[in-house]
């Protein structure tokens, strides 16, 4: 259900992405988080939209759904 709700933030900014959840082993302190896979071409549009937002895409995962849409929140619109 969390999925669907990043997938619809991103879909409202335009921005096509990849989202899954993946269990974390005890060595990343278990758990698990939401993986938000940008394509290379929509990244380099949002890049070129605004080129501050790099570091946000260089992490490319969160472990709440509440990082996840602060995360796309942050992201500048393709719309």
């Amino acid at each position: 259900m969390s999925s669907r709700k990043i997938r619809a933030a991103l879909k409202k900014k335009g921005i096509e992405a990849e989202v899954h959840w993946e269990y974390m082993s005890d060595c990343y302190g278990g758990g698990g988080a939401y993986f938000i896979d940008i394509d290379v071409d929509v990244e380099n549009k949002l890049l070129d939209s605004d080129p501050d937002c790099e570091p946000q895409l260089q992490c490319g995962y969160a472990e709440t759904l509440d990082e996840a849409l602060e995360f796309i929140d942050e992201l500048p619109s393709l719309k």
